[in-house]
């Protein structure tokens, strides 16, 4: 099983973890979307200094982190693009 991970910058240090928290969950459903991930389980939250976290970008000092399970989501296809069998039919 994966572990979808989403990374967000702490640009006010003063705030209490739990309101960092609620603010990014909010981001979750689109982040996991964006990846293609289908999250399976409840995640963890936490911090950690961004030199030690790849990925992060090292934008600010502090990184809030969210991992939980995740499988791979199923891509989504255009419904308006023709497949190839569907073009080669509208050919005929």
């Amino acid at each position: 099983m994966s572990r979808f991970r989403a990374i967000w910058p702490i640009t006010n240090e003063r705030l209490p973890f739990t309101a960092l928290c609620a603010q990014a969950t909010h981001d979750i459903p689109f982040l996991a979307a964006q990846a293609h991930a289908r999250l399976t389980g409840p995640g963890r939250w936490s911090a950690a200094l961004s030199a030690e976290v790849p990925g992060s970008g090292r934008i600010t000092k502090w990184v809030l982190l969210y991992e939980a399970p995740a499988v791979q989501a199923p891509r989504r296809t255009n419904p308006t693009q023709a497949t190839p069998i569907q073009q080669e039919e509208t050919a005929a």
